[in-house]
C-alpha cells in the first residue's frame, strides 16, 4: 500500500490528566506549538483527541460518570464543542486553521461514503488545514446492522483513520507511558508483564482492568502496524519526543 511518509495521525491522550492540572493551558500551547512547528516542517497532520466525555462533564458540572447511555452522549456532543473550542483558540495563535471531522457507522461500512471521507481528509492537508477526526457521539458509535460498537474506543478510531488516509506513522500521546516505546510484530500479548508509568515518573502495577485497557490499546495498534502503520506511545509529560519519532 503506498503511503504518504510526510503524514501522521496523532491520538493524543490524556486530556482528563491534564485538565486537573494547574497548568492545563502551558500544557496545550506546548502541545500546540509543536505541532504547529511540525507542520511548519512540511508534515501533514491528522489529529484525534480523546477527553470529550471529560471535557462534557466538566462543563456541565457532573461529579459522576454518567452510566446511561442518554447521559453520557449528551456529555460527550458538549464535551466536543469544548474541546474544538480549545484546540481551535491554541491553533489560531499560530495561524493554523483547524476543522472537525465527524465519523459515523456508514462512512467506514459504505464504499462510496469512506472514499468521500478520505477525499475530504485530503483536500483538508492539501490546504494545510489540520483534521480533528471523532466519532459522532450520536450514531456514529453504533453499526447498524449488528447495532454494535464499531470504535469500540479511540485506539481503533485512529488505526482505521491511519490505514484509511495511507499514513506512514501512527502516534500515541499518553499519560499512561509503557516501558517500551515501539509496537512491533509478533507481540505475544498474553505473556506481556506489564507496568506502567505515568508521566510523572511513578510507577504502579496495573490491576486486572488496566490489563484488559492495555491488550485492547495492543490489539488495535497490532492491526495498524498489519497495515504497514509505523506505530509509536509517547510519554505526553515529554512533547519534545514527537521530534525524534517524525525523523526516524
Amino acid at each position: 500500500m503506498k503511503q504518504y511518509k510526510n503524514r501522521m495521525v496523532i491520538k493524543i491522550e490524556g486530556t482528563s490528566f491534564i485538565g486537573k492540572q494547574k497548568n492545563g493551558s502551558v500544557f496545550f500551547e506546548e502541545l500546540v506549538s509543536i505541532l504547529a512547528d511540525i507542520q511548519n516542517m512540511g508534515y501533514e497532520l491528522i489529529l484525534i483527541p480523546s477527553g470529550a466525555l471529560t471535557a462534557g462533564m466538566d462543563t456541565l458540572s457532573m461529579k459522576t460518570r454518567p452510566e446511561n447511555i442518554r447521559q453520557k452522549q449528551m456529555a460527550e456532543v458538549v464535551g466536543q464543542c469544548s474541546m474544538l473550542d480549545l484546540y481551535d483558540s491554541f491553533f489560531n495563535d499560530y495561524n493554523k486553521v483547524i476543522a472537525q471531522v465527524l465519523l459515523n457507522a456508514e462512512d467506514i461500512k459504505s464504499a462510496e461514503k469512506k472514499k468521500n471521507l478520505s477525499d475530504t481528509i485530503n483536500a483538508l492537508l492539501e490546504m494545510r488545514i489540520i483534521p480533528i477526526v471523532n466519532t459522532n457521539s450520536i450514531a456514529g458509535c453504533i453499526e447498524p446492522k449488528t447495532k454494535e460498537l464499531l470504535f469500540e474506543d479511540d485506539d481503533m478510531l485512529a488505526v482505521v483513520i491511519a490505514a484509511l488516509c495511507k499514513t506512514h506513522k501512527l502516534i500515541v500521546l499518553s499519560d499512561v507511558f509503557f516501558s517500551y516505546k515501539k509496537i512491533f510484530q509478533n507481540i505475544n500479548i498474553r505473556e506481556l508483564s506489564f507496568t506502567a508509568k505515568t508521566s510523572s515518573g511513578k510507577k504502579h502495577q496495573s490491576l486486572k482492568n488496566e490489563k484488559q485497557e492495555f491488550r485492547k490499546k495492543m490489539s488495535a495498534l497490532k492491526a495498524a502496524e498489519s497495515c504497514g502503520v509505523e506505530t509509536t506511545i509517547l510519554n505526553i509529560g515529554n512533547l519534545s519526543s514527537l521530534y525524534e519519532v517524525i525523523k526516524n
